[in-house]
């Protein structure tokens, strides 16, 4: 009784539950677009034998040419897996499935030490929102894309190894910290917004003036240093090489700020549209997607609504607990690295790209509904969940 009353407040039958009532349709699937990367054709279906490759090895390779990224702990997780269940299509969905699952669950965990003040019940309706956003479906869908998956999974986990610290001061909880973030940067660069979400969140958390921004700090340079040391240790960068086509995203030709500036509006206009109205879907977007070079398009006007919007509400609140301000936080600062700016992103836009960000418009749909509606309509039963 205890061991089910264990799983039963960890809550991780039901996000089992939501992940194969959402997903569970997968494992009829068999490969998609890129899954060659990872598995299909690629060495790790011999399983574990081909470690030595997987960490010398970059993560796209076509015929000793275009070599680019380095993902080695993706491809670990595949050959484990093949090594185990052998090259079945079907068990790398269930995976998939799985670790959605898991990244409920954490992300639960994380919204708990978030908002500590409020019930559970709004922590979960969060999780559920976010659970069943259909721009989601590419990350679980996709095999290629369990790279997202494990990374977020990496990034709920540093952040509530971070909190125990903060709590116990047990210098554990950092090393766990820094091996997380080795970890998640040796599966994708996904991880980097949270060196600045984890911080400002555990700032309010925790109440303290300078000390988790040095300790934080700390924690993602040192998990930097050591994961550069291992991609330089074992992979032989003279072979890097990434050849880029105009139909991919025209800012790798046209390096113009203005452009990358109007890009980054239709980008951000783009992907709120696609969080309300999912309509469209597609697993490659790419040039003529979106009329990148104008500014006054509906999604660059969207864009910058928007924009305008984040930066006034994340000053305006900075010193209150509105959980407006986390969504904020997670919303623009993890969808910051996928608007063109700092990086020049390949297809322009893309699904998974808001798989991190879509945690701040789930925190802002649910707090609106269960704190202004019910303002307005005086429902009680909605109060009690808060």
């Amino acid at each position: 009784m205890k061991f089910l009353n264990s799983i039963y407040e960890k809550k991780i039958l039901f996000f089992l539950c939501i992940s194969f009532l959402l997903y569970g349709n997968t494992l009829k699937n068999g490969y998609a677009l890129d899954d060659q990367f990872v598995t299909e054709n690629s060495y790790t279906n011999k399983g574990l034998k081909t470690i030595k490759k997987i960490f010398t090895s970059y993560y796209a390779e076509s015929d000793g040419k275009n070599n680019y990224e380095y993902r080695p702990i993706v491809k670990l997780s595949f050959a484990l897996e093949h090594e185990l269940f052998g090259v079945r299509p079907w068990v790398g969905h269930l995976i998939n499935i799985l670790l959605y699952a898991i990244c409920l669950l954490l992300l639960y965990k994380v919204l708990l030490l978030i908002f500590h003040q409020q019930t559970s019940t709004f922590n979960l309706l969060i999780v559920l929102l976010f659970a069943v956003l259909p721009i989601h479906t590419e990350v679980v869908a996709s095999l290629k894309n369990r790279d997202v998956l494990l990374c977020f999974l990496f990034c709920m986990q540093i952040i509530i190894q971070l909190d125990k610290f903060f709590k116990t001061n047990n210098y554990i909880y950092l090393v766990y910290a820094i091996v997380l973030g080795v970890l998640g940067l040796l599966t994708k660069r996904d991880i980097l917004p949270y060196l600045a979400i984890t911080p400002l969140i555990l700032y309010k958390k925790h109440k303290f003036k300078i000390a988790p921004f040095i300790i934080i700090t700390i924690v993602f340079i040192s998990a930097l240093i050591l994961s550069k040391a291992i991609k330089d240790q074992f992979l032989d960068k003279t072979l890097s090489e990434r050849i880029y086509k105009y139909h991919e995203n025209p800012l790798f030709f046209d390096r113009l700020f203005s452009s990358k500036l109007s890009t980054a509006f239709n980008a951000l206009g783009f992907y709120l549209k696609m969080l309300v109205l999912p309509n469209n879907m597609s697993c490659y977007y790419g040039h003529q997607t979106l009329d990148i070079f104008n500014f006054l398009s509906i999604y660059s006007i969207l864009g910058i609504v928007l924009f305008i919007l984040l930066v006034f509400y994340f000053f305006k609140l900075i010193k209150t607990e509105n959980p407006i301000w986390y969504a904020v936080v997670f919303f623009g600062i993890a969808i910051s690295m996928y608007l063109n700016i700092v990086k020049v992103v390949p297809g322009i836009v893309g699904d998974r790209f808001v798989f991190s960000a879509s945690i701040g418009f789930s925190i802002l749909i649910v707090y609106l509904l269960l704190f202004y509606i019910n303002k307005n309509l005086k429902i009680n039963s909605l109060k009690k969940l808060m």
